[in-house]
């Protein structure tokens, strides 16, 4: 590993373990335990350009997933696996609608900063 991938790495890391050390044990627990592998199931359609449809069992678990806990603890879960998972914010953007959960909007909108199109200039 060269020094710059060990130093990102490092930075990870420092802010993982801030985070948990900042939270309550019982969020913690929930997150790593709970959260985290509630979202397996979407693991392939979340991390890969292809496919471009989540499965079924997918979507059950984003159903499921958005009871777990309150939509801020949620966001606040997934924002920090988001820089390690792999995970490409712009499918976590596209679950919402494909898998016609409401519930899910308010933690995605959250995590991703929804792009506006920019018009050229003349």
């Amino acid at each position: 590993m060269d020094g710059k991938k060990l130093s990102h790495c490092t930075i990870v890391l420092f802010l993982g373990l801030l985070f948990l050390t900042a939270s309550p044990a019982n969020a913690l627990l929930d997150c790593v335990t709970g959260v985290i592998p509630s979202l397996l199931p979407c693991q392939n359609f979340l991390t890969n350009l292809l496919p471009i449809l989540p499965t079924t069992q997918c979507c059950s678990a984003a159903k499921n997933f958005t009871g777990l806990d309150s939509p801020k603890n949620l966001c606040q879960c997934l924002k920090l696996n988001l820089l390690t998972s792999g995970i490409l914010s712009f499918k976590l953007e596209l679950l919402p609608n494909l898998c016609s959960i409401t519930g899910l909007l308010d933690i995605v909108s959250c995590i991703v900063q929804p792009s506006t199109p920019k018009l050229p200039t003349a």
